[in-house]
């Protein structure tokens, strides 16, 4: 059959007009696909491996033309329901209602109207406590705080956690029942975060080849390593699922290395949440999100080398990071839509289009507004906390941790001067004035040692927060 007739077929069967540039990326797509199964089926042709893969390819673009529908629908409910929201915000100050109604979505505004506080700052704050908070409050009832702090069952949590995610995986392999109840607790909030963002447009699937958390990259020390000494550690930790139609594996990794000492892997379009299966499409959060991981590793033990020489150290501070990167996505796609950028720049531009003729004014002051608007999105998605030099971050990092120290330190020593002050409204309550004053002193040291109350102070939420701290 000659090319041309078999660019027809292709066409035909597809049901609409492909360029010849698709029809090379899908067949190529195939082909991998029948290179990869080749190695696990052996007893079949090669004419069935490549029906087997052209199959599989057609059922993932079929569920992909799914999803893009549902996001097409989710988003412009999303679209409505924002706009609505900015053309009924109140005027505050000086400050158009348009202006008010697009800063109370990003982070909030102190001018009391229906959802000014309801932001995605805010909705990000809640989840992050949803999902961290309760992580580490697991963790502690469970008896396992010390023990995941200090690090001592990184490996054997990390090998219960691949297990435990890989498509046949043996659940208690290390024989640790602390480890074994660790990587579930780990596993059942991954699974809520994957949930979350699945439900905004995402579509993360399970990664059934062994998931411990997301994979860190420390661009500092890769870079004094240096590519030959990273590719010749790294080379001995992948597995060659990785190399599945890479013809030149050191361009491949030299690629890799580039994207990770340069800081790519850290924007909004780099590698980053939960990675597999691939989402097909154009570039937005939600397919970002989704697609397949770039490095894949022979096992847990691997990861963990890895990370011992490349990335964190602890596998609980991986983890927390993938729960907080989760927390952010969900909640800027809950109110932005897949697309969360684009879809910001569009409402500015409506915005200015639609108030042109009623307020020429407010559209003066929109545009005046819109680099700091812009400042507020980029510290919701992220773009703000990408350092430019990682050295100047970490020193001010450093800095605002001693004066947090220093300054809040006290807080419990200045709290004294309130017994008095406890004990006289107490009194004013009814209640006896010694009686006030012994409850002011013991409540400075209340819950330690009582379960039931420390109980209470985790459903809050209030102790999590020290324990993410550490």
């Amino acid at each position: 059959m000659a090319w041309d007739d078999c660019l027809k077929e292709i066409r035909s069967a597809a049901g609409k007009d492909l360029s010849d540039d698709e029809i090379h990326v899908m067949l190529e797509d195939i082909q991998l696909r029948a290179d990869r199964m080749r190695r696990e089926r052996v007893d079949l042709s090669q004419a069935d491996l490549l029906r087997t893969a052209a199959r599989e390819a057609g059922a993932e673009a079929e569920m992909a033309a799914r999803i893009e529908a549902r996001n097409r629908k989710l988003n412009l409910v999303k679209r409505v329901s924002r706009r609505e929201f900015y053309e009924s915000a109140p005027a505050g100050g000086k400050q158009p209602g348009i202006i008010m109604g697009l800063e109370a979505k990003l982070v909030g505004v102190n001018t009391p109207f229906a959802g000014s506080r309801l932001s995605v700052a805010a909705q990000q704050n809640a989840l992050r406590r949803d999902y961290m908070a309760g992580l580490t409050t697991e963790i502690e009832r469970a008896g396992l705080f010390e023990t995941m702090r200090s690090g001592v069952l990184d490996r054997d949590v990390a090998r219960e956690l691949f297990e435990l995610t890989r498509e046949g995986g043996t659940a208690g392999v290390t024989g640790s029942e602390p480890a074994r109840q660790a990587a579930r607790i780990i596993n059942r909030y991954q699974t809520l975060a994957r949930e979350g963002l699945n439900r905004e447009g995402a579509w993360v699937g399970q990664y059934d080849g062994g998931y411990i958390a997301r994979t860190a990259h420390d661009p500092d020390r890769i870079r004094q390593a240096g590519y030959p000494a990273w590719r010749d550690q790294v080379v001995k930790l992948l597995d060659e699922r990785t190399f599945d139609g890479v013809a030149d594996r050191d361009r491949f990794l030299n690629g890799v290395y580039n994207a990770l000492v340069t800081g790519v892997h850290l924007t909004p379009d780099g590698m980053q949440g939960f990675k597999d299966p691939a989402f097909k499409g154009g570039g937005n959060l939600a397919k970002r999100l989704s697609q397949g991981r770039v490095l894949h590793w022979q096992d847990a033990d691997a990861w963990m080398d890895y990370q011992a020489a490349f990335g964190h150290k602890n596998l609980i501070e991986s983890v927390i990071r993938g729960l907080d990167q989760a927390a952010r996505n969900t909640a800027l796609m809950r109110e932005f839509g897949t697309n969360p950028r684009a879809e910001f720049d569009a409402d500015m531009q409506a915005l200015s289009e639609s108030w042109r003729d009623r307020d020429p004014d407010a559209v003066v002051k929109l545009q005046e507004a819109r680099k700091w608007l812009s400042n507020r999105f980029d510290e919701i998605d992220g773009t703000s906390s990408m350092p430019v030099n990682r050295l100047g971050a970490r020193v001010g990092a450093s800095v605002r941790t001693w004066e947090s120290m220093s300054k809040l330190g006290g807080a419990t020593l200045s709290a004294v001067t309130d017994v008095p002050l406890k004990a006289a409204e107490l009194r004013y309550q009814g209640i006896g004035l010694l009686e006030g004053y012994a409850d002011g002193v013991t409540s400075l040291i209340r819950g330690r040692g009582d379960g039931e109350t420390r109980e209470v102070i985790d459903l809050l939420r209030a102790g999590s927060e020290g324990m993410l701290g550490h």
